[in-house]
């Protein structure tokens, strides 16, 4: 996790391709200024990138275009997504004229679409096939997908006018699936949701010699009306009965937890919730329990770049701190200069 290429006598580059509608390379584009790329772990479009662009570039249709944002750090190089143009902007001065272009990652294909009639599909239906089905007949083939056997245990219907990214993350929800994203090739990512303390940390922050990141840092927390026991209820029908489940924090190193509280609960319920079956409905609440625990605790600081999806979980030990912190990546905000550092907030991982 401390690989030496990324900690000493960096030399970073970066640059931008532009694609075909097929995410197949056309050319690297020779005139572009700045560029920002920003992710959000929590948000149902996760990704954004906008650049600036001089108008003697050579042409090409904006319908058609994609752009993919790229960083090299000492020879090791990665992508930073795939985006869609989504409201180019020509400005001029007396100095020159260039055109803003701000764009979305690709799950925003599927959110800028919508029924044009109520959707249902019938009980027992394979959901991982459907949400499959769903993504390729917008012509997009490039699939990274986790298969599953869960099928939706009862009807489910969308009124009209559901976005297809809504309908296909109530899908994912369903199954204990992450939601939709795509990864830096552009790539719909398709797989099963696992807790923060489950996942390998995929890199370390450590004070000293080797750190990348800046000293300066917050952490805060909001611990007013944190819940240390959730109720998730899956609505019934003639066929099947109404499932509840119970998940609890009586963890006894947490903050939050029925003793650190003086053995008092603090409830929250949600109701309506789809799931496959029960072991699904149980394994929801035990993620909305550590997702309303893992809100209340966020760091902010910046560091170089390093390759980090959203969602990655990190290691977090600073001068000044007296403990080692798990974190997972929630939201950061990449400028494509030189020497620039990453603007990051982690939320903390509990167990």
């Amino acid at each position: 996790m401390l690989d030496p290429i990324f900690t000493t006598n960096r030399v970073e580059t970066y640059w931008i391709d532009r694609l075909d509608q097929d995410d197949n390379p056309v050319e690297t584009l020779p005139k572009t200024s700045g560029g920002t790329v920003t992710q959000d772990f929590d948000a149902p479009i996760r990704g954004g990138f906008q650049f600036t662009l001089q108008t003697d570039s050579k042409p090409f249709d904006y319908m058609t275009t994609r752009f993919q944002p790229w960083v090299m750090v000492s020879g090791q190089k990665w992508p930073l997504g795939v985006f869609l143009p989504s409201s180019p902007t020509v400005s001029s001065s007396s100095a020159r004229t260039q055109i803003t272009i701000p764009c979305h990652d690709k799950t925003i294909i599927l959110d800028r679409d919508k029924t044009i009639q109520t959707y249902s599909i019938p009980a027992g239906t394979p959901v991982v096939a459907t949400v499959v089905d769903i993504i390729e007949g917008f012509g997009e083939t490039s699939l990274a997908v986790t298969d599953s056997d869960a099928v939706t245990p009862i009807p489910v219907t969308w009124p009209i006018n559901t976005s297809w990214l809504k309908i296909v993350n109530d899908l994912l929800r369903g199954v204990n699936y992450s939601p939709l994203w795509t990864d830096g090739y552009g790539q719909y990512r398709i797989e099963p949701y696992f807790e923060p303390f489950q996942k390998e940390p995929r890199w370390e922050f450590r004070a000293g010699a080797l750190s990348i990141h800046s000293p300066d840092w917050q952490r805060s927390r909001d611990i007013a009306n944190v819940p240390n026991r959730v109720v998730l209820v899956a609505t019934g029908t003639d066929d099947k009965e109404e499932m509840i489940s119970v998940a609890t924090n009586t963890d006894p190193n947490s903050s939050f937890s029925y003793q650190a509280r003086g053995e008092q609960w603090v409830t929250k319920s949600y109701e309506n919730i789809e799931a496959a079956d029960q072991t699904t409905l149980d394994a929801l609440a035990v993620r909305y329990l550590a997702d309303a625990t893992r809100a209340v605790a966020s760091i902010n600081l910046s560091h170089a770049v390093v390759p980090l999806d959203p969602g990655d979980v990190v290691v977090f030990k600073a001068s000044r701190l007296p403990e080692t912190l798990l974190a997972q990546v929630k939201e950061y905000s990449i400028s494509l200069q030189t020497g620039a550092l990453v603007d990051a907030t982690w939320t903390e991982v509990g167990t």
